[in-house]
């Protein structure tokens, strides 16, 4: 019974220090996280591969959000440094709530998964203990999602706390996100009769740095083109600069069903607009630079209010 006791007496002094420990935040200036695609039939090939970027703050609702950019890179069954593919898009927005230990996210593209688009959800939990069922949008909610330890540990090089569930192979991770990326879905599929391929993500490097090793650098200044539309998000005022794309014809707003919201006729040798959009209803838009019907330049746009 005593020893019963000392066990019982152990594992709270335990839960309680890891609790205590100094929050790890999430939302870091010039972190990258690296997620892979993987056909889990075959001896991990990289079907697929992309990365998200953090720079930048904005304010959302009263709240300050950290910019997430993503861009894939080229597939390759090597290590790093990997090479970009394209170049950097915004894709949405996080924020760490320090106090009560979470991270909260507004996505602007769709991702499979039970998560809401244009608003924002919870991200991340780690306030939870041994023993509770974890709650949010990226665990699905066909299976019990019970933590089952808490424990301080090194992941991908990364000193962190370590949230494991009853499903031995799925964790997640303070200040870094879970096996399976940063707004990746957490879910492991099972293998039937009628599916052949087991296609899973799983956060495959982390750097919370820049530059980063890990990536064959471009010049950052190249991941927003010079076509800028800023603040972004914005509740009342657009301000764009063409860049040196003084000759295209037009800078247009559009929704995303394609329907065209605000036009403005751009003039020869000015490069610097702004646009009213104060009676434009709040969600996603998308920002296109236009010469002769041509789509020159583009940029996702979320408005607020």
């Amino acid at each position: 019974m005593k020893t019963k006791l000392l066990i019982a007496a152990v594992t709270l002094f335990t839960l309680q220090q890891l609790n205590a420990q100094e929050y790890i935040p999430t939302a870091v200036e010039g972190a990258h996280w690296i997620v892979r695609l993987y056909d889990k039939t075959q001896p991990n090939p990289v079907d697929d591969l992309w990365e998200y970027y953090a720079e930048g703050d904005t304010i959302i609702d009263d709240f300050s959000y950290k910019k997430i950019y993503k861009r894939n890179l080229v597939v390759t069954q090597d290590g790093p440094p990997f090479e970009a593919d394209g170049p950097y898009e915004l894709y949405g927005f996080i924020r760490d709530d320090s106090a009560g230990r979470k991270v909260y996210a507004i996505e602007i593209d769709e991702l499979f998964s039970e998560c809401p688009t244009n608003e924002e959800y919870l991200m991340y939990d780690f306030s939870v203990n041994v023993g509770d069922t974890v709650v949010f949008c990226l665990f699905p909610d066909f299976y019990d999602r019970i933590i089952t330890s808490i424990s301080s540990g090194i992941y991908l090089g990364f000193e962190t706390r370590v949230f494991a569930t009853e499903w031995g192979f799925i964790s997640y991770y303070e200040g870094m996100g879970s096996d399976f990326g940063l707004f990746e879905e957490i879910f492991y599929p099972v293998k039937t009769e009628n599916r052949k391929n087991l296609y899973v993500t799983g956060l495959y490097y982390y750097c919370r740095e820049s530059p980063c090793d890990l990536l064959i650098s471009t010049p950052e200044i190249d991941k927003i083109s010079e076509f800028n539309v800023s603040p972004n998000p914005s509740s009342s005022f657009l301000h764009f600069n063409t860049g040196n794309s003084t000759t295209c014809e037009a800078f247009v707003l559009h929704n995303l069903q394609g329907e065209k919201i605000k036009e403005v006729i751009l003039k020869s040798g000015e490069n610097k607009y702004v646009l009213n959009i104060q009676d434009v209803a709040p969600g996603l838009y998308i920002a296109l630079l236009i010469d002769k019907d041509i789509v020159i330049k583009r940029q996702k746009v979320v408005i607020t209010r």
